[in-house]
């Protein structure tokens, strides 16, 4: 992953202020044309609540409105993903660009 980011001219940003909140990681491309990715963790309580997880992170993205700096800066393609774990396993969910 990370090469790709650094090959395709993405700057990394962790934890920086945003919104009302701080997201855990933002992906911020050196062309507006280009998708500005916003990223949250979570930690699931079981295997069976990830999915459930994965969609409270990127309420969280929503509510504290991380989504709001990058498209006041022109970037009109904002996806976010809630990333949930649960022991060794990951589930991913992408939400609708903002």
């Amino acid at each position: 992953m990370f090469s790709y980011v650094f090959h395709n001219g993405y700057a990394i940003k962790s934890n920086r202020e945003s919104g009302t909140g701080r997201p855990d990681i933002a992906l911020m491309p050196s062309v507006r044309t280009q998708s500005y990715i916003i990223i949250e963790f979570k930690i699931a309580d079981a295997w069976d609540k990830m999915d459930e997880t994965c969609q409270k992170a990127i309420a969280q993205i929503r509510k504290q409105r991380y989504a709001e700096e990058p498209y006041a800066m022109g970037y009109s393609r904002i996806p976010l993903y809630g990333i949930a774990f649960w022991k060794k396993q990951a589930l991913v969910r992408l939400a609708a660009d903002y």
